[in-house]
């Protein structure tokens, strides 16, 4: 599965190769971890249909729609659904950061693949990683700590799933050093042949690279 035909780059060196099927942690089968929360309506004007841990700090971002980029030829693609984000949440609690991402449309129908790709910085550290959905419904994650310029890999406890048009990924605190705060930077890409992706930039709302680094806001845990 290279993404030698994927100019958006929201994963490189290391981490592009480790997705073209080398040095993954592969979930056959869709992870379903079912989201029992309820809908709290005008919650920070962001209708995720999802259950917010207590004691969490939440960043929240309503990005604009139709900013989609079309790659390699690095034009727009305003009709494109499938990549294209209109709300970003950030959820930082005692055990896990949480993203929880809604689309124009999760559908993968002509995807070969779609990717989560983000970096963390935290008050010592700077991670890379990505969440990498399969047509054929398996899951792949991949992260590294490149604090120091060097890639390491790290075997993380991470789940993901999808409710309605908002895809969601967990990652276990304590792969990341269990740390005071956050900030997040982070593009939603898919690629439907060779030559052939699309890519949003899920923190700007202006058409740019799906890979320009945007950050949020620091995202404290309570511990």
């Amino acid at each position: 599965m290279p993404l030698s035909g994927c100019p958006l780059k929201p994963m490189r060196g290391r981490l592009a190769r480790a997705a073209s099927g080398r040095s993954l942690r592969v979930h056959s089968g869709l992870v379903t971890t079912p989201l029992r929360g309820a809908f709290l309506a005008g919650a920070l004007a962001l209708a995720f249909a999802v259950q917010l841990p207590a004691h969490a700090e939440t960043y929240s971002h309503t990005d604009a729609r139709h900013d989609v980029e079309k790659a390699p030829q690095s034009t727009r693609a305003p009709r494109y659904r499938e990549a294209d984000v209109t709300h970003l949440q950030i959820v930082h609690d005692d055990t896990a950061v949480r993203f929880n991402i809604r689309l124009r449309s999760a559908a993968l129908k002509g995807v070969q693949f779609r990717t989560v790709g983000y970096t963390l910085k935290t008050s010592g550290h700077h991670y890379s990683g990505a969440f990498i959905k399969n047509h054929d419904r398996s899951v792949q994650y991949i992260l590294f700590d490149d604090t120091e310029g060097q890639e390491i890999d790290l075997t993380c406890d991470e789940s993901s799933g999808r409710n309605g048009s908002t895809v969601w990924l967990r990652i276990d605190r304590s792969c990341l050093g269990m740390p005071r705060w956050i900030r997040a930077s982070i593009s939603v890409g898919t690629v439907l042949g060779s030559n052939n992706s699309r890519g949003d930039n899920a923190l700007s709302n202006r058409l740019r690279h799906s890979d320009d680094k945007i950050f949020s806001p620091r995202v404290h845990s309570t511990r």
